[in-house]
C-alpha cells in the first residue's frame, strides 16, 4: 500500500511537472505553398470596393533543423479594389509527425512588398503540448509558377 502510494504520487508529480513544459525556441522554415492547392469561396458584394474570400491551403516547411511539416491552414482575405492590397486572418496548423503540432492564428496582409503578417500560437500536441507564443511570415522570393514562398519564424514560449 505504502509503496503504491509512492509510485502514484511520483507518476502525478511527473505529469503535472511535464504537461506545460515547452522548450523556448525559435522554429524558422521555408512555406512553400502551391496555388493549385487553393480552395476558394468568393464573395463580393455589389458597390462595395472590396471582395471577400474564404480559403484553405495545403504545403509544407522546411525547417533549418532538417524537419519538413505539412501545413493546412485556412483563413479569409479581403481583397481591395483591384486586389494589389488586401487583409486577411485564419487559422494554420503545422504538423511536424504523427504527434508533433503547432496550431496558430494570424492576421496580415500584402500589398507592394508581398505578403506578411503575425502568428499567435493557440495550441500545440506530443513535445509542443501546452505551447504559447508568436511569430511572423513574410514572402520570399521566388521565381517559380504556381508556387508561393515564405520565411516564417515562430517563437515559443517556456
Amino acid at each position: 500500500m505504502k509503496y503504491t502510494l509512492i509510485a502514484k504520487s511520483s507518476l502525478l508529480i511527473s505529469t503535472l511537472l511535464g504537461a506545460g513544459l515547452v522548450q523556448a525556441e525559435t522554429l524558422s522554415c521555408k512555406l512553400y505553398v502551391s496555388t493549385s492547392t487553393n480552395l476558394t469561396h468568393k464573395i463580393s458584394p455589389p458597390s462595395a470596393g472590396s471582395t471577400l474570400l474564404a480559403q484553405r491551403y495545403v504545403g509544407t516547411c522546411h525547417f533549418e533543423d532538417g524537419r519538413i511539416a505539412s501545413k493546412q491552414f485556412v483563413g479569409v482575405q479581403r481583397v481591395i479594389g483591384d486586389g494589389s492590397t488586401g487583409t486577411m486572418l485564419g487559422y494554420s496548423t503545422y504538423s511536424l509527425n504523427d504527434k508533433d503540432s503547432i496550431s496558430l492564428s494570424f492576421n496580415g496582409g500584402w500589398g507592394s512588398s508581398g505578403f506578411n503578417g503575425d502568428y499567435t500560437v493557440v495550441s500545440g500536441s506530443g513535445s509542443y503540448e501546452n505551447a504559447k507564443g508568436s511569430g511572423s511570415f513574410k514572402s520570399a522570393k521566388n521565381s517559380l509558377p504556381n508556387l508561393n514562398v515564405f520565411d516564417v519564424e515562430i517563437n515559443l514560449a517556456e
